[in-house]
């Protein structure tokens, strides 16, 4: 099965449109960070239009030049050159043919030269006019031997143009973009080719005026105007965009981001020689079959070369001839334009390449079995777009496909384009008999068939490196590193058949597995476990039969209840006993979705929402299209519904979401947006006050409260509370809304909680909310001021930790790049949870009394360090508890990771990141080994949290993992421990212990033979250390396995403790 992702074309492309978005990371200039999205959006489009009006007529203009210096020769042979020069019809066609032995082989120099220097355009500029004064120097030949040595140093000097320009093009234009700008390039040249046709018939009639024959006059008045057109242009023309004097600081922060943010460093920032990047280039398999497409699609495109002598074989001469050149021109500009929209919008290559093969061969046909004009003509109507068409495609595929290093695209480029040349040379040799021209045709459609064949064969080649790059198997990535594909290319997310590692609208890179809208109806078992949580479930509960045809049922419950572990670890604490049955009901009815649903709603069903603390995930809100919210005016909320909605927020969300204080939360001046945000996800856990007896009102109202909330946020546009402080509480909003889309509700909804990470993280920077509130002095010096401060200093702190918390959860559940990093929070830590519930102030000011620290207070950035490097007990550091106790492991463990280099990429740590995340995870021990017998019952919980959390950490340490490395998986044991174990004490009654046994076993026989097991790759001791940590709590609860107690102590000494 392919899904919706991978039945895109060839061709790979961020599909961002005309916008890009704000999503963050360590490229982001500092100017476009604190920059709203609308305001980025806007930016780049009037970027591109600046672009458009510039750089894009010039190269257009040049294109058309260069075009018709290099064809002008076919039409003067209708004005009598050949007579002149007395060249018979083969030394004709070695005329023609010996420009490309100039042309060719400089194109890669030149191409190397280009990446490297500072000033491209004043280059291309400089070549324009040296080889405008050749052409014009073509007039004064006398024999058919200065003909062929002007002709090749023509060539020479035209070299430069046309990979330059392919290069330079792909300097400025993101994927989306080039496509078309690549068409209208073809297209002026097409417009150059019919007014190169309509010019040589107006000069005909200069023929004998002043001594000089019509063909000299050509020659003469098109090389003069290169030279003045590409004089100006030198003056005109801007360079690459990081040192554009065309654009301000902050566009050229954007031009060079957008590129860079799709494979990597802009142009001009790269370090690789030209030597390396041109190795690089010809040791990558598929530029040698790129090689060979555009050899076989530039012998068709040689069909340019003869058109005039095509047209002539219809039997008209002179001007007529000339004339009937301009509309298959013309045509051919169209289409070109067509067939790249359709490609960037469609993401389409390999469909384009075949259809213009089939009609080209067709056309190939029609001359060479008829003499009727009219069909002929028709044949040679569509036979430059089809013969040409390819060529655009391929162009945009070198570009997108050998994007990284640059040194290595301007070789490749420019080694695609030199080899295919080489066509040119001997296809001049094809076109010797007219009027049907069997050798011609012939040998065109053989290399179209042959073409069609290759660029097969290419698509398979590139889907497998796709797949290669999905299955996050090293071993795998590593060959497709071998392949040409760079490491920043594989971080960047980057494919070359699916959606690229661009920038949304919203923010958001486009691959990201939530984004998949994939056809649930031809999801195949092997592909469901790569489904995210809201796509899985939706799955089951769609109940189409089709699917149910292509999926079994105990297949659909090991995906739900796969998800279930993120949701254990980040969601408030409920029972997950149930979830068994639960699913199995699910999959058990053949009902109606939405009257499943309403049923399940009901006391006497317990929803798979329910046990995960989402008692409305399967809400009628999950079926809701998503359309762009807009403001209900026509619709006040009632003050029952209002008291009722916030009572269901703090019962069942405040402790996720601690960053409301709910003593001094007054409903009636809450910010709107706010308000209706907390009721959208209070009334996911109960009914409508107003309309208790129709089933799921509670669920109604929330969405109903979600879009109110959605529209408010937009109706009260951002940049005017950019200095405003009421910007937390736009922040706090956006928080609940992202919680709530992205935890209960479905399809686009879901898709839009994720796409407003980025913006949230924006609108937080701006804020300040990762640095502390400036200190502020009281108007008096009373407890409710004192406390009323507190509390907003409090709120400060904890928004920007339920940020840091809801980047983590993405990264983790989702591996969507962090936005956030904790060196970048300023902030102290917050302070203990029945420190900040106080009801009033006199109960705070006890509390504070009873509380109080000494010393400094700390900083969250500080703590990670501090934690990171010893292994001291945590209850030596400052207290800090805003999210319950099992949220601190998994802000520690993804700080961790950030500290130690770890790659969600490739799942593996380089050798020399080893050891500082072993200091991490040793640091970890103290959650393991609680001190003293008699713990109270926070530390046992603590304890326990800790020891499923393990469990999670191992499963993402698995051979599936490791491509196997280690023998005999621990994966089914696993699953069995993570999803089905409730307690430790469950482990112990159970066989479940006996399954992990052989598992044990192998490690003690690995650390037995294995006498320095930190040379090890990372992965294997890493998993050694977490069994130690697993059979640690076997024992301490009471096994009595002596192996058990060996491989605790082997594992113990091997790791540093």
């Amino acid at each position: 099965m392919e899904t919706e992702m991978k039945k895109l074309d060839l061709v790979g492309t961020a599909d961002t449109d005309v916008e890009i978005g704000t999503i963050h990371n360590e490229r982001m200039p500092h100017s476009l960070r604190n920059l709203s999205q609308d305001e980025i959006s806007d930016l780049n489009r009037k970027l591109v239009r600046k672009i458009d009006c510039i750089v894009l007529p010039i190269i257009g203009i040049l294109y058309i030049l260069n075009y018709i210096d290099r064809q002008n020769l076919a039409a003067a042979k209708l004005q009598g050159i050949m007579e002149d020069l007395d060249m018979t019809t083969q030394q004709f066609a070695t005329a023609i043919s010996i420009l490309f032995v100039g042309y060719l082989p400089f194109q890669i120099p030149s191409n190397l030269i280009i990446a490297k220097i500072s000033r491209p355009g004043l280059y291309i500029c400089v070549a324009v006019v040296i080889w405008g004064s050749i052409s014009a120097a073509t007039a004064a030949v006398k024999t058919y031997g200065q003909l062929l040595a002007v002709r090749a140093i023509l060539g020479a000097a035209e070299a430069v143009f046309f990979p330059g320009a392919m290069y330079y093009l792909s300097a400025w234009y993101n994927k989306t973009e080039l496509g078309k700008r690549i068409a209208a390039l073809y297209i002026a040249q097409q417009f150059g080719n019919a007014f190169g046709g309509l010019f040589a018939a107006g000069v005909f009639e200069l023929d004998g005026k002043h001594g000089i024959r019509a063909w000299q006059w050509l020659f003469i008045i098109e090389g003069s105007a290169t030279v003045g057109i590409g004089g100006i242009c030198a003056f005109l023309m801007p360079e690459f965009p990081h040192n554009s004097k065309i654009l301000s600081p902050i566009q050229r922060d954007l031009a060079v981001w957008r590129i860079e943010s799709e494979s990597g460093a802009a142009e001009g920032t790269e370090k690789e020689s030209v030597l390396k990047g041109f190795k690089m280039a010809i040791s990558d398999p598929k530029l040698l079959l790129l090689i060979l497409c555009n050899l076989l699609s530039q012998a068709q495109g040689s069909i340019a070369n003869y058109f005039p002598t095509l047209v002539a074989s219809l039997g008209y001469k002179g001007n007529t001839s000339l004339l009937l050149t301009a509309p298959p021109y013309i045509l051919a500009g169209i289409v070109y334009y067509g067939l790249m929209w359709y490609s960037d919008r469609k993401n389409a290559a390999y469909r384009i390449i075949l259809a213009c093969i089939a009609i080209a061969c067709v056309m190939y046909i029609i001359p060479m079995t008829t003499l009727n004009v009219g069909a002929r003509y028709f044949s040679m109507m569509i036979l430059p777009f089809a013969s040409v068409g390819p060529q655009l495609v391929l162009y945009k595929t070198i570009n997108l496909h050998l994007a990284r290093p640059t040194a290595k695209r301007a070789a490749a480029s420019a080694l695609v384009n030199a080899i295919g040349g080489t066509s040119n040379i001997w296809a001049s040799y094809l076109y010797y008999a007219p009027p049907q021209f069997y050798t011609a045709f012939g040998t065109l459609m053989g290399c179209a068939l042959a073409f069609a064949a290759t660029i097969t064969f290419y698509r398979w080649l590139v889907r497998r490196e796709n797949k290669r790059l999905d299955s996050c198997d090293p071993d795998q990535i590593a060959k497709v590193i071998r392949g040409g594909v760079t490491e920043e290319m594989v971080q960047l997310n980057w494919r070359q058949l699916t959606k690229q590692s661009g920038v949304q609208p919203d923010g958001v890179s486009p691959v990201s597995a939530h984004e998949q809208q994939s056809n649930l109806a031809s999801v195949t078992p092997d592909e469901m476990g790569d489904l995210d949580l809201d796509t899985a479930w939706r799955t089951i509960l769609d109940g189409h039969s089709q699917q149910h045809n292509s999926t079994t049922d105990d297949e659909l419950l090991g995906i739900a209840t796969s998800n279930k572990r993120v949701a254990s670890v980040f969601l408030p604490e409920q029972s997950v006993s149930n979830i068994d049955v639960t699913l199995q009901r699910i999959l058990a009815t053949e009902t109606d979705p939405q009257l499943e649903v309403t049923r399940m709603q009901s006391p006497q069903f317990n929803t798979l929402g329910d046990n995960l603390g989402l008692s409305s995930m399967c809400s009628p809100c999950g079926w809701y299209s998503g359309e762009s919210p807009r403001l209900q005016d026509d619709w006040n909320i009632s003050t029952a519904q209002v008291v009722r909605g916030v009572e269901l927020f703090f019962i069942h969300l405040s402790s996720f979401l601690p960053f409301i204080h709910r003593p001094t939360f007054d409903s009636n001046r809450a910010d709107e947006s706010l308000l209706y945000g907390m009721l959208a996800l209070g009334y996911q856990y109960g009914e409508d006050p107003d309309d208790q007896e129709r089933a799921s009102s509670g669920a109604s109202l929330s969405l109903r409260c979600y879009h109110q909330s959605r529209a408010l946020l937009k109706f009260n546009n951002d940049e005017e509370t950019l200095g405003n402080p009421q910007r937390v509480t736009t922040v706090q909003a956006y928080l609940l809304l992202q919680v709530l889309t992205m935890m209960y509700l479905c399809g686009a909804s879901s898709a839009y909680g994720l796409k407003i990470h980025s913006k949230i993280v924006t609108l937080a920077r701006a804020g300040g909310l990762m640095q502390p509130l400036p200190a502020q002095p009281t108007a008096a010096a009373d407890l409710d001021s004192l406390w009323h401060q507190f509390v907003q200093n409090e709120t400060h702190k904890r928004t920007c930790f339920a940020i840091h918390q809801m980047d983590a959860l993405w990264y983790q559940a989702l591996s969507v790049p962090r936005s956030l990093s904790h060196l970048e929070i300023k902030q102290e830590l917050p302070c203990a949870t029945d420190h900040w519930i106080a009801a009033n102030s006199g109960e705070w000011a006890h509390k504070q009394l009873l509380l109080r620290q000494t010393g400094p207070p700390t900083q969250f950035s500080e703590v990670v360090k501090q934690f990171l490097t010893s292994s001291s007990d945590l209850l030596t550091l400052s207290p800090f508890d805003p999210y319950a106790t099992i949220n601190i492991n998994q802000f520690l463990i993804s700080s961790a990771r950030e500290v130690s280099g770890w790659s969600t990429i490739t799942g593996i740590l380089s050798t020399d990141r080893v050891e500082p995340l072993r200091s991490s995870l040793v640091a970890l021990e103290p959650f393991a080994r609680p001190r003293g017998s008699n713990s109270d019952p926070s530390q046992a919980s603590l304890s326990e949290t800790t020891w499923e959390t393990a469990m999670i950490e191992l499963q993402m340490w698995s051979p599936t993992h490791t491509s196997g490395i280690i023998e005999g998986s621990a994966d089914a044991v696993l699953y069995q421990l993570t999803d089905h174990a409730p307690s430790c004490e469950f482990l112990c009654e159970s066989r479940i212990s006996d399954l992990l046994q052989p598992h044990v076993d192998w490690f003690l026989r690995y650390l037995d033979v294995t006498t320095s097991p930190e040379t090890e790759a990372p992965w294997v001791l890493l998993y050694a250390y977490k069994a130690f940590m697993i059979a640690w709590q076997l024992v301490r609860r009471g096994r009595r396995a002596r192996t058990q107690i060996g491989v605790l102590k082997v594992a113990y000494h091997s790791c540093p403790s």
